[in-house]
């Protein structure tokens, strides 16, 4: 018992001596729990002290930046005039319709409900509810409808249908639609500036916005803090245009008049005050309607346009927006041969009385030989004026020579050529020129002579013709002519900058007399005003590839001229891109020249110094059908009918053949006219039979006998009959059979004459029985 009362005992002193140590664990934790709370205490007492004393003001001014909104006024934007103040694009007010579901979230809208408000809205807009359906986004703002006109918007407002939000705005209209739409050019849906004039002058025509400031909280409820700050908006200011709304219109009705008759690709036309340097016109067609610039322009775009992919109507709309007149190259031909006679005259290298020798060919050129445009009726015995109006290739590689290449390129940059112009619109291109004389080669040398192996742009081009026009300064080329407030007053004004001298005046003076000429007697003679003195001179070129090639059926033919030449006010050019059948500058380019300038030369008042009928006159002729004759025989036939001729040759054959003519027969022409032929020189395996009618049995045989055909003849005399008919291929398996007459007397040919009128007659006479009948 006594060894057991121990044991408890032990046991109980034991956990007595334990509880003191858990007691004083329990402390511990308490008291660091007290001094981790009272740490923490006064972290937030600092921090609350930091936050409230030392950063209460920086707090203070973020808390009111973010709840300060700023929204901007646009300002109008200023108008585009001309140069008499008509307005070419002004402001008008529209708005957009917007189905918001903000608008119905506390009373969420019904399907019904939607669908008859979408019907409301599509017979007020004027599109179908089908078309509605499909803008429509679950649960998100969705335009249905922009660019509303104002009485709509206002109907619909009235109508106060649950959902729908009408946003009033300004938007930029176009009253001419295409007039001038590449110098003008357009804006986006924020107003700013795309192309053109548009984007030029878009800082003077934006203005400045306004601004409303105020502090509003989450939902852009104004709160009371502090009083809006309102910052009206700046108007834009007005830019008139150095363009004339009358002429710019007879030119784009001209464009797609010459367009149309040379079935081209693209008709481009700039005229340009050569005095000053303004630009009265500038048009290229196709162009674009301003006031849907993303619209298809053309009927092939209109035809495929759904076909496209985003990329290609990307490309297609740069395509309608880029401005040729300036943007573009294009080698200029026989009109840039006008630099090289301006250089020459002025070096004293030439006058207009030296006589050249034309064969046809520049065979001592390197890389050549090089054809002249008389080929294959060589010019001979020719001056430099001559060379100048007929367009001779041969003589102005002569003249190109003794210039050299350092004075040749010494003017192509005193021209303007390889810089830009600083014409005030967008993009504007330098050029191509050759870099410095040393790397001009024989070749390049001669073809640069007559405007090949260079790339210029049409703007370029004008301003140097017009700077020979001038007097011989070269000008700064402007499209605008002032800026102005909106009370009229100028703001700026923009005077004539001559940015050098070129040529003298008296080198000035003999251009005009040269370029008098090609109108004259020239290359150009159907560019002739009645009444006026109006000189030029023509181009053509073939049109470069891809590869850096030429395109052998593709050509760009142009006239650029001035007129009056007794005083020279305006500078015409006319480029026709890719024309069908005639391609020739003075065929395609020179009358639309001509009939534009003569309409500009009315309406500025300009008063007519020439004769224009009585004495002096020149015969009226009849174009004579030369198609399918021999080269030989239509040059004798129109040689006859008092006309000249001008061939394009592309090969060199005996049994070359006229395929086409310009003038068509039958068109009435004065006497001297030019008529252009195109041949054929039926060098491929399938010939094609030209007129043989009224030539000699021998004659036929020595046309033939070449051709190592078979033919057969039946008759004596000369030809009356022929198979195959003329224009007709050659069979090489059938002989060629020729029908041979002797000719008619005089009297033989009086009584066939009568015979021939009497069966005329009495055949009218049955014709005009039936027609009673």
């Amino acid at each position: 018992m006594k060894a057991r009362d121990f044991e408890r005992r032990r046991h109980v002193v034991k956990k007595r001596k334990r509880r003191p140590n858990l007691r004083n664990k329990i402390k511990g934790k308490i008291f660091f729990l007290l001094l981790f709370a009272t740490c923490l205490f006064c972290i937030l007492i600092g921090r609350l002290f930091y936050v409230q004393v030392m950063i209460s003001d920086d707090l203070t001014r973020r808390a009111l930046h973010e709840m300060t909104k700023t929204e901007f006024i646009r300002s109008d934007r200023g108008l585009i005039l001309d140069r008499t103040g008509k307005k070419l694009a002004v402001n008008i007010s529209c708005s957009d319709i917007y189905l918001d579901p903000s608008l119905y979230e506390k009373k969420p809208l019904k399907i019904e409900d939607l669908e008859k408000t979408l019907g409301i809205l599509a017979e007020n807009i004027g599109v179908s509810e089908k078309d509605l359906k499909k803008k429509i986004k679950d649960q998100k703002v969705t335009r249905i409808a922009k660019d509303l006109d104002r009485s709509k918007s206002l109907k619909i407002r009235d109508l106060n249908l649950p959902g729908v939000r009408v946003e009033d705005r300004s938007k930029r209209f176009y009253p001419f639609n295409n007039l001038a739409s590449h110098v003008i050019g357009f804006t986006n849906q924020e107003g700013h500036g795309l192309y053109g004039v548009e984007s030029y002058y878009n800082d003077e025509l934006a203005g400045i916005s306004g601004k409303m400031i105020g502090i509003k909280d989450t939902k852009n409820v104004s709160l009371p803090v502090k009083d809006e700050e309102n910052y009206a908006p700046k108007e834009g200011l007005n830019v008139a245009l150095s363009i004339d709304e009358t002429i710019q219109k007879m030119v784009e009705d001209i464009a797609v008049e010459a367009k149309e008759n040379a079935k081209a690709k693209k008709v481009s036309v700039i005229v340009q005050d050569c005095t000053t340097g303004e630009i009265l016109a500038m048009t290229n067609k196709e162009d674009y309607n301003l006031n849907f610039p993303r619209n298809p322009q053309t009927t092939k775009q209109k035809e495929k346009w759904d076909d496209y992919t985003d990329e290609e109507k990307s490309n297609i709309w740069y395509a309608n927006w880029r401005n040729f007149s300036v943007n573009d190259l294009y080698e200029p031909g026989s009109t840039f041969k006008s630099i090289t006679a301006a250089a020459a005259l002025e070096e004293d290298v030439t006058t207009p009385e030296e006589h050249f020798y034309c064969t046809g060919y520049i065979r001592d050129v390197p890389g050549g030989p090089l054809k002249c445009t008389s080929h294959p009726d060589p010019f001979g015995d020719i001056t430099m004026a001559e060379g100048y109006a007929k367009s001779c290739n041969t003589t102005f590689v002569r003249i190109g020579r003794s210039l050299g290449r350092e004075k040749l390129l010494k003017y192509i940059k005193g021209f303007g050529f390889g810089e830009r112009t600083g014409i005030d619109l967008p993009g504007e291109e330098n050029g191509i020129i050759p870099k410095e004389p040393k790397s001009i080669r024989e070749l390049e040398l001669a073809t640069l002579s007559y405007g090949h192996g260079i790339a210029v742009t049409p703007i370029q081009l004008i301003n140097a013709i017009s700077s020979i026009a001038n007097g011989g300064n070269l000008m700064k080329p402007r499209i605008i002519h002032e800026i102005v407030d909106n009370e009229g007053n100028p703001v700026k004004v923009f005077s004539p900058v001559i940015r050098r001298r070129v040529i003298s005046k008296s080198t000035s003076d003999a251009m005009l007399d040269l370029m008098e000429g090609v109108v004259e007697e020239g290359t150009a003679t159907r560019a002739k005003i009645p009444g006026y003195r109006f000189g030029g001179k023509t181009g053509t070129a073939n049109m470069v590839s891809k590869d850096g090639g030429y395109e052998e059926d593709k050509f760009v033919s142009s006239f650029v001229g001035v007129a009056p030449l007794n005083s020279p006010k305006f500078t015409i050019l006319v480029i026709v891109q890719e024309p069908e059948g005639d391609y020739y500058g003075g065929a395609v380019a020179a009358p639309a020249a001509a009939k534009a300038m003569e309409q500009i030369l009315a309406y500025s008042g300009i008063p007519k110094t020439e004769k224009i009928s009585g004495e002096g006159q020149k015969s009226i002729v009849e174009v004579p059908d030369v198609t399918n004759m021999l080269i030989e025989d239509a040059g004798k036939v129109l040689v006859e009918a008092g006309l000249k001729f001008n061939a394009e040759y592309t090969g060199q054959s005996d049994f070359t053949i006229v395929t086409r003519q310009t003038p068509s027969p039958g068109t009435e022409v004065d006497g001297g006219t030019i008529v252009d032929l195109y041949l054929d020189p039926n060098l491929s395996n399938s010939k094609t039979m030209p007129i043989l009618t009224g030539k000699t049995k021998d004659e036929v045989i020595d046309i033939l006998s070449p051709l190592d055909v078979e033919y057969e003849f039946e008759g004596e005399g000369v030809v009356i009959e022929q198979w195959p008919k003329p224009g007709k291929v050659i069979s090489w398996k059938k002989p060629v059979k020729i029908t041979l007459a002797k000719p008619l007397h005089e009297s033989d040919k009086e009584k066939t004459t009568q015979e021939n009128s009497k069966n005329q007659g009495e055949k009218n006479s049955r014709n005009n029985k039936n027609n009673e009948n």
